[in-house]
């Protein structure tokens, strides 16, 4: 049977129904789910992290003149 794709909460919990359904023990369903999340993660293109409160690198910074 085929496993859900996706690296979130309930996708690996329904996979780990299934592989425990299909006759797996619980550690190793736990861990073939974990991995196949992992695997599916990697695949996908992650964007940069943009922060809130970061000065862009790019951007002159403001020059105090007591530093």
């Amino acid at each position: 049977m085929p496993l859900i794709q996706g690296s979130s909460e309930a996708s690996i919990h329904s996979n780990i129904k299934k592989l425990i359904g299909e006759g797996y023990k619980r550690k190793q369903a736990v861990a073939i789910a974990y991995s196949i999340a992992k695997n599916k993660d990697d695949e996908i293109e992650k964007r940069p992290v943009q922060y809130k409160n970061c000065i862009d690198p790019k951007e002159e910074t403001q020059q105090f003149p007591y530093l």
